[in-house]
C-alpha cells in the first residue's frame, strides 16, 4: 500500500510516495529519532541510507514537493539532464525557480553532492519568510568571511543548525542525508530544534541589560543606586512598529528569554526594604512575575539554555555554581569556589582562584585546564577571552595565548569592557572614577591595530541583531542604554537608537 503526501510534510521526502515497508536508520544512528520521525510521516524513500552524501538530484526532487512548480518547463533545460532522468520534472523546476541553478557552461550535475553550505543556501531559499528570529547566531570560525555565512547565520537564528564547543560548521564539507533529516525534522517540529539559549556569552558578561527575541527587544535601561517606581525600569520594543511596553518596576541584569518567558537577576521597587538581588522569573509581557526561593545565597551569572537555569549562588563562604530546572525543581551543585564561567555546548567553562577547569553541563567529567592571572570575560569563537587591567587576551584549552590588546597608558588607564562578535573584538577603556570618567571604544581585528571609535562615550557592551548597544553616562549616576551604528540616532523611550550598517 502507498501513501502520498503533497505540501509541507514533504518539504524533504528523498521520494514522495513511499511503502509502509520503509527502512529507517538503525536505532543505534545518531540521528535516529528524527530519522524515524520523517518515517512514520511517510517523508522518506524507503532505502533511507543516513550516512551517504545527499546530490543535488535528491534535493530537487525534496524541494520541487514544497514550492509550487512552473506547468511550462519546455523553454528550459540543461545541457546534462534528458527527459527520461528519474529527477528531470523536479530539476527543471527548481532550476527555473532558481532555486538550484545550474552552472555557466550549462550543466547541471545532477550527482554531485551538496556540501553543507549550499544546503543552508537551499533552505534558505525555499523558506524565505517562514524562519523565525529566535536567538543569536553561532558563532562559527570557519564561517566568517563565507560565501553562505548570512543563510548559515539564518538557520543558526531559527535554532535549526547549532554550534559545539571545538567545532566549526564545516561549511565546504559534503552533506549527509542524515544532517539533512535532522534540518528536516527541526524545520516541521520544533520539539526537534536546538536548546535555546537566552542570551550570548559576551552579553551576559557585560551585565546582560539586553536580549533580544522574535520581533522584540528586552531591556533594563536604567542603573540608580536609589530604587523607586519612577528610576526602575524593565521594557520591551518591537522592533517593527515601534511600540514600547512596560514589564515592571525592576533593574535587571542577565536578562534571558527562552521560550516566551523572562529570566533575569534583579532587584525592584515593589519590594523598596529590600535591596538584594534576586532570581526572578516571568512571561515575556511582564505578568506572573515570582522569585525563586529555594537557595539562600545571591545570584549571579545567570545563563538559561532551554529549561535548565546556570547561575552562581555566592554565600560568605563560597561561590557555588548552581543549575536547576526552570520551575526550580532539580537544584543542583555543579562546582565550588567558582567566580567565572562561560558556558559552551557542551561544556563549562569557570575560574577558581587563579585555576580553569572544564566541566560538562551536568557537572561529569571535571578537567583541569590551565592556571593563569587573568580572568574570564568571554569566548571568541572556541577560544576564551581574558583580561587584566592592561591588556586582553584570546586564550586556548592549552592555556597558550595571543595579545589582542593593550592599553597605551596603563597608569592612567585600564581595561574596562570586552565583548566579541563576528571576528571582531570591541574594548573599551577607562580612565577616572565612578563620579568623573572617561572612556574609549576600540574595534580590534586581530593582528591589526586597533581602531579608536570617535564620540561613543561607552560603559558596558552588548552586540547582537548586526548592532553593538552600550551603556552610557547619563544624570544622577544612572547608565543610559545606547544603540551604536556610527552616524544617526533617534531616541526610543530612556534608550537612544543608532543606526548601524557597517560594523568593519
Amino acid at each position: 500500500m502507498k501513501r502520498c503526501f503533497i505540501g509541507v510534510m514533504a518539504l524533504f521526502a528523498g521520494i514522495l510516495c513511499i511503502s509502509q515497508a520503509t527502512k529507517a536508520a538503525p536505532a543505534e544512528h545518531w540521528a535516529s529519532e528524527q530519522i524515524s520521525y520523517l518515517a512514520e510521516q511517510g517523508i522518506w524513500t524507503n532505502e533511507f541510507t543516513p550516512d551517504d552524501p545527499m546530490t543535488r538530484a535528491e534535493a530537487a526532487q525534496v524541494l520541487s514537493h514544497y514550492v509550487d512548480a512552473p506547468a511550462d518547463q519546455d523553454a528550459f533545460s540543461f545541457k546534462d539532464v534528458q527527459a527520461d532522468n528519474p529527477y528531470y520534472d523536479a530539476i527543471i523546476a527548481m532550476g527555473r525557480l532558481s532555486i538550484i541553478n545550474g552552472y555557466p557552461d550549462g550543466t547541471f550535475r545532477p550527482q554531485e553532492t551538496l556540501t553543507r553550505a549550499q544546503a543552508s543556501v537551499l533552505l534558505n531559499k525555499v523558506l524565505r519568510g517562514s524562519l523565525s528570529y529566535e536567538q543569536e547566531a553561532a558563532q562559527y570560525d570557519d564561517t566568517v568571511n563565507h560565501w553562505a555565512k548570512d543563510a548559515i547565520a539564518t538557520l543558526s537564528e531559527s535554532r535549526i543548525v547549532g554550534h559545539a564547543f571545538g567545532q566549526g560548521f564545516s561549511p565546504n564539507e559534503q552533506v549527509t542525508k542524515a544532517e539533512f533529516a535532522i534540518m528536516l525534522a527541526r524545520v516541521l517540529n520544533p520539539s526537534f530544534r536546538v536548546a535555546e539559549h537566552g542570551s550570548t556569552v559576551g552579553n551576559l558578561e557585560n551585565s546582560g541589560r539586553i536580549t533580544r527575541q522574535g520581533d522584540w527587544i528586552y531591556y533594563s535601561p536604567i542603573i540608580n543606586s536609589v530604587i523607586s517606581a519612577d528610576q526602575s525600569i524593565l521594557e520591551r520594543k518591537h522592533l517593527k512598529d515601534g511600540t514600547i511596553e512596560h514589564l515592571g518596576n525592576i533593574v535587571g541584569t542577565d536578562i534571558n528569554v527562552v521560550d516566551n518567558k523572562l529570566y533575569l537577576i534583579a532587584t525592584t521597587s515593589e519590594q523598596p526594604l529590600d535591596m538584594s538581588n534576586r532570581l526572578y522569573r516571568m512571561n515575556v509581557d511582564g505578568s506572573d512575575k515570582a522569585v525563586y526561593t529555594n537557595f539562600k545565597g545571591t545570584p549571579s551569572e545567570l545563563t538559561v539554555v532551554g529549561d535548565w537555569l546556570y547561575f552562581v549562588e555566592h554565600t560568605e563562604q563560597n561561590g557555588y555554581l548552581r543549575r536547576m530546572k526552570s520551575d526550580g525543581s532539580k537544584l543542583q551543585t555543579l562546582a565550588t569556589n567558582v567566580s567565572e564561567y562561560v558556558l559552551s555546548d557542551p561544556y563549562i567553562f569557570y575560574e577558581s582562584d587563579d585555576a580553569f577547569f572544564q566541566i560538562r553541563m551536568d557537572g561529569s567529567d571535571p578537567t583541569p585546564l590551565f592556571t593563569s592571572e587573568l580572568h574570564l570575560k568571554g569566548l571568541a569563537h572556541d577560544k576564551f577571552i581574558m583580561t587584566n587591567d592592561e591588556q586582553v587576551h584570546e586564550v586556548a584549552l592549552d592555556g597558550s595565548s595571543t595579545l589582542i590588546f593593550e592599553v597605551n597608558k596603563p597608569e592612567a588607564r585600564w581595561v574596562h569592557t570586552v565583548n566579541f562578535d563576528d571576528g571582531m573584538y570591541y574594548v573599551v577603556d577607562w580612565f577616572g572614577d565612578l563620579t568623573m570618567y572617561r572612556t574609549r571604544l576600540f574595534k580590534v581585528n586581530v593582528g591589526k591595530d586597533p581602531e579608536l571609535v570617535e564620540n561613543v562615550g561607552v560603559y558596558d557592551l552588548y552586540l547582537f541583531d548586526h548592532a553593538l548597544y552600550y551603556g552610557a553616562k547619563g544624570g544622577d549616576g544612572n547608565q543610559l542604554l545606547m544603540k551604536w551604528n556610527g552616524s544617526s540616532s533617534e531616541p526610543i523611550s530612556k534608550v537612544h537608537i543608532y543606526d548601524w550598517d557597517n560594523r568593519k
